[in-house]
């Protein structure tokens, strides 16, 4: 390991143990809704150092996380693990990928809308009954993806002409349409 390396483990390290043994969990440093909710159940659920050691111990050794049985492999992902929950922004792969080390089984995520000239507010709940095979199942479609030989990429992406013009409407019934076949290929159940 280089001294940079070596710098890094240890300022990643610190911050870590500085975020699990702070009273709001970084809840407070943070804008980023997702890492804020994070942080809230690490209170919730009193996840205290000695905690977070042992539940990431048996993440990296959990065969469902992917993650190979080398000591490069699993420091590597440790690292990595860290380094994801010490940033002040989360992705939702990443919040999942973090209640798999909390060693939750199932989640619904339910969103509250109130839009403007309507009355009462929506409820939109989506259910992951198998969080494990969730994200097990995207590891594994995202391996075989990246294995791909680069000119089946390019043929993809001649396929799909991209639209430098395409409006927020456009893109944002896109990107619902996207989200409803990746619901629908998981078979996630919808309350």
């Amino acid at each position: 390991m280089s001294k940079e390396d070596d710098e890094k483990e240890k300022s990643s390290s610190l911050k870590i143990r500085r975020l699990i043994n702070s009273r709001d969990k970084g809840s407070g440093q943070t804008s980023n809704v997702i890492a804020k909710l994070f942080r809230v159940i690490l209170i919730e659920l009193d996840i205290t150092l000695d905690k977070f050691t042992i539940l990431k111990s048996k993440w990296l050794n959990d065969p469902n996380n992917h993650i190979r049985n080398t000591r490069t492999a699993k420091s590597t992902a440790s690292s990595n693990l860290v380094k994801d929950i010490i940033k002040d922004t989360m992705s939702i792969d990443v919040f999942l990928k973090m209640m798999s080390l909390l060693k939750v089984e199932s989640i619904s995520f339910s969103v509250s809308i109130k839009r403007k000239g309507h009355l009462r507010p929506t409820e939109h709940t989506v259910m992951i009954d198998d969080l494990p095979g969730y994200i097990s199942t995207r590891k594994t479609s995202r391996h075989a993806a990246e294995k791909k030989e680069p000119e089946e990429k390019v043929k993809e992406d001649k396929a799909q002409p991209k639209n430098p013009n395409t409006t927020l409407d456009e893109k944002t019934a896109e990107f619902d349409l996207k989200v409803k076949e990746i619901i629908d290929s998981l078979n996630i159940k919808r309350k």
